[in-house]
């Protein structure tokens, strides 16, 4: 297949995706499917095109020139705009999130967060006491 056939391909590829997403209601990849002013930082839940989500805490001019102060996955866009929710009324804050409690979902980086700490282990072994 040559380059024209295969952006024809990847183009019909793409419009099936679109259609397979919207029978149940997914949000397409990297969709913002809730947003809201919270103080200086704005609070937004955007799609994975899977029918997951993650909350986001933004800091700065989105979506140019800006950085995630916190972030969340979830495995439903409803149980995300959910958390985000409560997060803008106050019901709970990132901080309930992190230590598992309401709205703690699972995190991206949960697998990287484990092996830090493995690491982290590993090099307090390692060192002599003084």
């Amino acid at each position: 297949m040559g380059l024209k056939e295969d952006i024809e391909e990847l183009r019909r590829l793409d419009v099936q995706a679109q259609a397979l997403r919207t029978k149940p209601g997914f949000g397409q990849p990297d969709e913002v499917i809730w947003q809201a002013d919270s103080g200086e930082d704005l609070l937004l839940v955007e799609a994975d095109g899977y029918g997951g989500a993650s909350v986001q805490e933004i800091e700065g001019n989105y979506p140019v020139d800006f950085t995630s102060k916190h972030e969340r996955a979830y495995a439903t866009e409803e149980e995300a705009c959910g958390v985000a929710r409560q997060l803008d009324e106050g019901d709970i804050d990132w901080d309930d999130i992190e230590k598992g409690g309401a709205g703690s979902g699972e995190s991206e980086d949960d697998e990287d967060l484990e092996g830090d700490e493995e690491e982290d282990d590993e090099a307090d072994e390692a060192e002599p006491d003084a």
